[in-house]
């Protein structure tokens, strides 16, 4: 055996070593140590049961959260495509007048998302909310507790999940063969048709991976849920595992089990998608592939409706981006006040500092000196967010040496098993946001 197999073998031997290191400490470990914790828990005579958490579980309000979650992901999945593809369609597909500005608009998403994004929608659409509050007070019997609730989660998260569509369904459908449009064109068949039959085969496999991931963005919400009132699985996770049981009965497990569960749905998922992409997709196009060309919209009636409807989605879009990029120049008073005053126009927030004002249960005013500091003049958050900066090159750095790695193993030995339970351990990941 000559030097050059002999470092071949040990090289191989290292990396599965280390691989198996950090898939067995950090992803498989933490995991079954959840699962244990479900069922050592204790009853209030001190004596452990197995199964006091199921228990609790059947005959608790526990699976509310469940079918809420479920109920969200269901039709998340149904709304967030229909936005999805008709953003793609309008910026891509179809000739529609500013597509430029619209796609800039709808991918806003990718910059805004999470509690930025629902704090947007808030400063305008909650009860004391800008335009709640002028609508409150043209109507005096409207509800201005509106924007709450499962109603506005859905809206909220339809608008805040359609990011991988912008990514995803983009390139796949600037990958289409215009032979193959123009083909079918030719033949006779009208512009829907050509889209049904043509255009949307074509997408399918990626449709189905976005859908899979929207249900598992569903199920696993957390920051519109929270700050809309809306009872699902993860804030619940949160609020039990930040309780003690003098407050309540085993909190941690309950947490425990309720992550197990997410785990199983989104394993679930993960499976059929792995299996669905196992078959194999193909699609016959001619030696030269053409560029996509957009289409045009003959009808008026269709042609008007389609701008309509695309600048309707864009003010949709645009809507939390400008209220946040107004009240960041707004004092404290007028951000929590949710009120829009050029009096209060101030870059405290992100140069300089200010004193805060409050008032104390005795009826006195008292002030912190300095406490509101600008972004830029607070050592600490400029610390954060070189360190967050830091951590996403490194993370981002290394998941695209590893995916590499792996894949490349993967492709070479396609008919292995081995290969087949490396492609797992890959979607493993998946299941941590949940444990």
């Amino acid at each position: 055996m000559n030097k050059r197999s002999l470092s071949s073998i040990f090289f191989k031997t290292f990396g599965i070593a280390l691989f198996a290191y950090f898939f067995l400490g950090f992803m498989v470990m933490p995991c079954i140590n959840t699962l244990t914790s479900i069922f050592n828990s204790t009853n209030a005579a001190g004596e452990r049961d197995a199964f006091a958490v199921i228990r609790f579980f059947l005959s608790g309000n526990m699976m509310v959260y469940v079918l809420n979650s479920l109920k969200l992901a269901v039709f998340l999945t149904i709304t967030v495509n229909i936005v999805g593809v008709s953003i793609v369609l309008l910026t891509e597909y179809f000739d529609i007048k500013g597509a430029k500005i619209l796609r800039m608009g709808y991918m806003t998403t990718l910059i805004y998302s999470g509690v930025a994004l629902v704090t947007g929608y808030l400063f305008l659409y909650d009860a004391d909310g800008i335009l709640t509050s002028a609508l409150v007070k043209s109507f005096p019997n409207m509800n201005p507790n509106w924007f709450s609730g499962y109603n506005a989660v859905l809206f909220t998260m339809t608008f805040a999940c359609t990011s991988n569509h912008a990514l995803f369904l983009r390139n796949a459908i600037r990958g289409i063969d215009y032979n193959t449009v123009e083909a079918a064109r030719n033949m006779g068949a009208k512009p829907f048709k050509v889209l049904w039959k043509v255009v949307f085969p074509t997408l399918a496999p990626t449709m189905f991976s976005l859908t899979v991931m929207t249900f598992v963005t569903g199920l696993c919400a957390m920051s519109a849920p929270l700050l809309l009132g809306y009872d699902s699985i993860n804030p619940e996770i949160v609020r039990l595992a930040g309780s003690s049981t003098a407050d309540e009965a085993f909190p941690q497990a309950r947490a425990a089990l309720l992550s197990i569960i997410l785990a199983i749905f989104t394993i679930i998922l993960l499976s059929v998608l792995s299996a669905y992409e196992r078959k194999g997709h193909y699609l016959s196009v001619s030696k030269t592939k053409a560029k996509l060309q957009k289409q045009k919209i003959t009808n008026p009636v269709a042609n008007v409706l389609a701008h309509i409807y695309s600048y309707v989605l864009f003010v949709i879009y645009m809507i939390p981006v400008v209220m946040i990029i107004l009240f960041s120049f707004q004092n404290y008073g007028a951000i929590r006040m949710k009120k829009l005053d050029l009096g209060n126009w101030t870059l405290v927030n992100f140069f300089g500092s200010e004193d805060y004002q409050y008032l104390t249960s005795r009826g006195t005013y008292k002030t912190r000196e300095g406490s509101i500091s600008g972004l830029f003049s607070n050592d600490a958050t400029l610390g954060g967010i070189k360190i967050s900066f830091i951590l996403s090159v490194i993370a981002a750095a290394l998941a695209c040496v590893i995916v590499v790695i792996v894949c490349n193993y993967i492709f070479k030995n396609r008919n292995k098993k081995i290969s087949r339970v490396l492609e797992y351990c890959l979607l493993f990941p998946w299941l941590l946001p949940t444990i």
